[in-house]
């Protein structure tokens, strides 16, 4: 057997590369295990046994493997070019196929474009690149609608996918029309670390499983999901148990477009950047899911939704300014459709001085023990149907209410009015809640009545009189639907 070395630092001047070429080409195969009759091999198969034998931990290895070759393969060992122009797909699968369950596929710098999805059949394959450096690019003859650039499949039935990793790659869906980055079936302790996922028009990440075949335990970590238009940066189906931290959601800016939507149970969104979304993120029909330290910033129509959601905590939150969009949007849009239960949302804060209509806008169906605590809404409104705990907003100027005029109470701790003359026969708007408080305050020298309790929703009716320059503080009986004076 022919012996080959390593070069050795102070000797081999001007030959260091013969040497190392001699021994790579004696020692290793062409996807980098060594070979079994390689001099290295010996070595280590002799110094593992002699190891053994000193310690006595093990009597017998007859069967037992000395070492567990790495399984490294080069996408450009097997055909691709990267340079930017050439089809790569089918050099790219072959590597994936010759790693087989357990190896790792590299792609060394360069632009790799595809025309058809790269497919992942079996568990615990590792996609690794070096960063923003190597590129996946979707050629534009790549299939429209509905088709993933890497797409990790599920066997199938009730089977799983375990293990797959996507690490370190930017992954450019070139804005095909409908083009998805990844798609994720029914698999198990996946992670997406540090990628890039632009414009793919369609879905960024899809998180899909089936009925029989849920997906779970998927980590998304420091991950950005950009420039989808009106697409969807991250979608899930029978997906659950996931973590998304710190990772950025951003330009899926076009009418219908959506930061992240859900509609599996158990997720969490942690530091977490929604940035220039129409929608920054949907959560349908789920429960359970958490929402912590997350900032949201120039949305359009929604930052937040929870539609038919349960069981959600949203906490410690940054909701920040508005990017366009049609008049009237709400900063977070809770529809009830009966079924919006138990949701808890605490130290949230609204940046002031954005253009949202409100804060938080409660409507549909909703149902009992969603509670809102510690929140600050700034200079913006809140309208609910359960109740909130902490300061409430004040009205923003003092209105002008004429006789017969109503003052609003909704989302409101402080209602401020300021007729220019006396006035009578007001009313206050109905409460939301029982146990609801307001206090309105007459900052005018003219006195104001309230109308019959019958109209105004006042329990003292037309005896309720607030004099010039002074407040009132008033409780909401939801069951006899009438404001009771506290003070």
């Amino acid at each position: 057997m022919t012996t080959r070395r390593l070069p050795i630092p102070g000797q081999d001047d001007g030959t260091w590369g013969d040497i190392l070429n001699d021994f790579l080409s004696v020692e290793h195969n062409a996807d980098g295990t060594l070979k079994a009759s390689g001099s290295l091999v010996t070595k280590i198969d002799a110094g593992i046994l002699a190891a053994v034998a000193t310690s006595g931990s093990y009597h017998d290895l007859t069967d037992k493997p000395a070492y567990a070759p790495i399984r490294m393969m080069d996408v450009k060992l097997f055909g691709a070019r990267g340079d930017g122009v050439s089809d790569d797909t089918s050099a790219i699968n072959a590597a994936i196929a010759a790693a087989s369950t357990g190896g790792t596929v590299f792609f060394p710098n360069g632009t790799y474009v595809i025309s058809g999805s790269l497919i992942i059949n079996t568990d615990n394959i590792r996609l690794l690149g070096v960063g923003y450096g190597s590129l996946i690019k979707a050629a534009p003859a790549f299939p429209a609608t509905g088709i993933p650039m890497i797409w990790v499949k599920g066997s199938g039935g009730s089977n799983y996918r375990y293990g797959p990793v996507v690490e370190q790659l930017y992954i450019d869906g070139g804005g095909v029309a409908g083009v998805m980055g990844i798609q994720l079936d029914s698999t198990y302790h996946a992670q997406i670390q540090h990628c890039w996922i632009r414009y793919c028009t369609g879905i960024g990440l899809y998180l899909n499983g089936t009925s029989n075949a849920y997906g779970a335990y998927t980590n998304v970590t420091s991950t950005q999901i950009t420039d989808g238009g009106s697409g969807k940066g991250i979608t899930t189906n029978n997906h659950e148990h996931c973590i998304f931290t710190g990772c950025v959601f951003a330009w899926y800016n076009l009418p219908g477009g959506i930061g992240a939507q859900s509609n599996s149970s158990n997720m969490v969104f942690q530091a977490c950047k929604f940035d220039v979304n129409d929608i920054s993120l949907d959560l349908e029909f789920c429960t359970a899911n958490v929402v912590q330290g997350c900032d949201f910033d120039r949305g359009r129509t929604n930052h937040l939704v929870l539609n038919g959601a349960q069981q959600t905590r949203v906490m410690g939150c940054q909701f920040s300014s508005r990017d366009g969009g049609a008049a009237g949007a709400d900063m977070v849009a809770v529809n009830g459709g009966g079924s919006s239960l138990s949701n808890l949302f605490v130290g949230n804060v609204a940046a002031p001085g954005t253009e949202w209509n409100r804060f938080i806008h409660e409507f549909g169906g909703i149902g009992p023990g969603n509670q809102y605590i510690g929140n600050d809404p700034a200079d913006l409104a809140i309208d609910l149907k359960s109740p909130w705990i902490g300061a409430s907003p004040q009205s923003a100027s003092a209105s002008a209410t004429a006789s017969g005029g109503a003052i609003t109470t909704a989302g409101l701790d402080v209602a401020r009015v300021s007729p220019t003359v006396t006035i009578t026969g007001v009313t206050l708007q109905p409460g939301i809640y029982g146990g609801q408080k307001v206090t309105v305050v007459n900052e005018s020298a003219n006195s104001i009545t309230f109308a019959a309790a019958s109209v105004s929703h006042v329990a003292d009716g037309t005896s309720d009189v607030i004099a010039a320059s002074s407040a009132r503080r008033f409780v909401w009986n939801s069951g006899l639907n009438f404001w009771f004076r506290e003070s």
